[in-house]
């Protein structure tokens, strides 16, 4: 049956959309607690204190919660999409690897993101993104205003 098998441009490019949606404003959810205090988070100050116990240099949590927020922004919104999508897989392999330890739903979180991370980066950002709007009509030749 042809209808269990069929693929088009629209249903990937709606599929991808879904994807960076979720991963995106999880990602973003899960930073803006970290560096804002918001969604039930304790802020910047907590997560430098939980992160010097473990020996971590401060520089190092600010990269990763900035990656985490504003990284989950750019991916939602398709903006420079396979680059956050490289920092966004980074982040979170070193964020399983510091948590396996603690068994494997403590690497859960960080390893499915990671896993998302990875096929956003391999299909691209799909047709409805910003990436497609800025390169796509670029390379064709199409006026673009931004």
């Amino acid at each position: 049956m042809q209808i269990m098998t069929s693929r088009t441009t629209r249903l990937t490019d709606a599929a991808v959309l879904i994807l960076r949606l979720m991963l995106g404003i999880w990602l973003f959810a899960h930073g803006a607690q970290k560096l804002f205090g918001i969604f039930g988070g304790k802020g910047i100050d907590s997560a430098l204190a939980g992160q010097a116990t473990s020996g971590i240099p401060g520089w190092l949590t600010y990269l990763s919660v900035y990656t985490e927020c504003f990284g989950g922004l750019m991916i939602a919104f398709g903006f420079l999409t396979r680059i956050a999508s490289v920092f966004m897989l980074i982040n979170m392999l070193v964020a399983a690897s510091m948590h396996l330890s603690k068994g494997f739903f403590a690497v859960e979180d960080p390893l499915s993101f990671a896993i998302m991370s990875l096929a956003i980066l391999l299909i691209g950002p799909g047709m409805w993104s910003i990436d497609y709007l800025i390169f796509q009509k670029r390379a064709s030749g199409t006026t673009v205003l931004l």
